[in-house]
């Protein structure tokens, strides 16, 4: 490989760069996935959900691969076991991306500073879930599309549906997406038809043969079948969209994305970019980008969206508006392969990063105890008989308690109680007795709850606590476990 060892120390800073930004605080869908994934392994997928204490739920197991992976390295490290899980999946993702890059005939320096850009962008988004997988997914298969496009080569084919395939069953929720990725090159070519775009100075289009594009796309509508699940991959995104889970679920709502630093950071390099750009623009770029801006305007998990496919089309734009020095860059960039001190700097600067993020992880535990009922739970296991009580929990409470084999009212998978996908309320009334527009009490006694878990600080422990219905059983800074008297 031409500027192997550029490449070698290029790959090492990225592999330490990715490992060491992962935090290693766990969030609640990790818990639920656990959980989820050994209860698959040991008794195959049957479609009831088996953590509520009704079990009269039904749960399509949308991400059912994803959690089997998790489960078999929680099996074998415990809890770290999703950190370590997380650190890989970020180090393949940081190689790909830069590997990707390359493969597309970009400079080595450009791809390496593109590639440590975009994992600082994602960080918020690697935790132990399954969208660390989806992402790179989908990553490839944008990369698949480019490449198809422009080789012709059938093998991309096969990529792109392998792809599909394994998001249906890692990720069902998100599948849709694997289609949706197909527009901007749809629109291109169709433009191309027209003599408008033919006429324009600003732009260009580079897909002049649509049937490879067309029979691939054909096929990853029809790789949503190829899962356990039937029908769900068609369904599951628009269900869970339509319902009240947006209310709870913080990535599915709009973001406020004037405090997003990152967002801001990567709309203003894109907008110099397209508007400082003096060739011409391909058109399906500036459609990619509008499109996946859209998206995250209207939900906080699309961001991530930009964050990764975007990596190609900053590169792109970048080389193009340094293509008049392309000849000078090469140059430079050979001559930096002679000479060590560029690399020592670089290494120094990464590596410093690095550390400096891994050091934050050194004093957080695995369990946020702010978050999650830990003491709460070695109470409830210690002391009262799981046979026999229902416990009423918060949102966020949920996973975690089933984690530890309690089990819940609701978890953090939302849809599961809604009426969109089991025709309950039970989420609604969770809604209703947060935000004061019902009765605690009227909720609790068609629910039969037998124990009341709460954050102190919700508002709903404003009540319980003068309710002589109720006596506290256990409390610690942050959660309080009621009895009914």
């Amino acid at each position: 490989m031409k500027n192997k060892k550029t490449y070698i120390i290029f790959s090492t800073l990225i592999i330490i760069f990715s490992v060491c930004i992962v935090d290693i605080v766990l969030q609640n869908d990790s818990f639920s996935a656990i959980k989820i994934g050994d209860y698959i392994l040991h008794n195959g997928i049957d479609f009831v959900e088996h953590f509520n204490y009704d079990n009269t739920l039904v749960w399509h197991n949308s991400r059912w691969l994803f959690n089997i992976i998790i489960s078999l390295f929680h099996s074998s490290f415990g809890l770290y076991g999703v950190y370590y899980f997380t650190m890989i999946m970020n180090a393949i993702i940081g190689l790909t991306i830069f590997n990707c890059l390359l493969k597309r005939k970009n400079n080595i320096i450009l791809s390496f500073f593109i590639s440590i850009f975009t994992l600082y962008l994602t960080a918020p988004y690697v935790t132990g879930r399954a969208q660390i997988v989806s992402f790179l997914l989908f990553f490839l298969e944008i990369y698949s599309i480019e490449q198809l496009i422009d080789t012709n080569k059938k093998r991309y084919i096969v990529y792109i549906v392998l792809s599909s395939i394994l998001i249906a069953n890692i990720h069902t929720t998100v599948w849709p997406m694997t289609m949706v990725l197909f527009i901007p090159y749809f629109l291109e070519y169709f433009l191309s038809k027209t003599k408008l775009m033919k006429k324009t100075k600003s732009f260009y289009l580079n897909i002049s043969n649509i049937k490879f594009l067309l029979i691939t796309f054909i096929l990853v509508c029809f790789s949503g079948l190829l899962t356990p699940l039937g029908s769900t991959p068609y369904t599951y995104m628009f269900k869970t969209m339509s319902g009240i889970s947006t209310k709870f679920i913080s990535e599915l709502q709009m973001p406020n994305i004037f405090t997003n630093h990152r967002f801001l950071i990567i709309t203003i390099i894109l907008i110099l970019l397209f508007v400082k750009n003096k060739n011409k623009i391909k058109i399906s770029d500036l459609f990619m980008i509008i499109g996946l801006f859209i998206m995250s305007i209207m939900a906080g998990r699309n961001i991530g969206f930009l964050y990764y496919i975007g990596a190609f089309i900053i590169v792109r734009l970048i080389t193009q508006t340094l293509s008049k020095h392309r000849d000078s860059i090469e140059k430079i960039t050979d001559r930096l392969n002679k000479v060590n001190y560029p690399f020592i700097f670089i290494s120094i600067v990464i590596i410093s990063a690095s550390l400096y993020n891994f050091s934050l992880n050194y004093n957080k535990n695995l369990v946020d105890e702010k978050e999650y009922p830990v003491g709460a739970s070695n109470y409830i296991l210690d002391n009262l008989d799981l046979n026999n009580i229902r416990i009423y929990n918060g949102f966020h409470a949920g996973s975690y308690l089933e984690y530890r084999g309690i089990k819940v009212f609701l978890d953090s998978r939302s849809e599961v109680y809604t009426k969109e996908f089991n025709n309950t309320t039970i989420l609604d009334d969770f809604y209703d007795i947060n935000y004061g527009k019902k009765s605690y009490y009227e909720v609790f006694k068609k629910y039969n709850f037998t124990h009341i878990l709460v954050y102190k600080t919700e508002i709903i422990n404003q009540y319980i606590q003068y309710d002589s219905n109720y006596k506290k059983i256990y409390e610690d800074d942050n959660f309080i476990l009621y009895e009914k008297i």
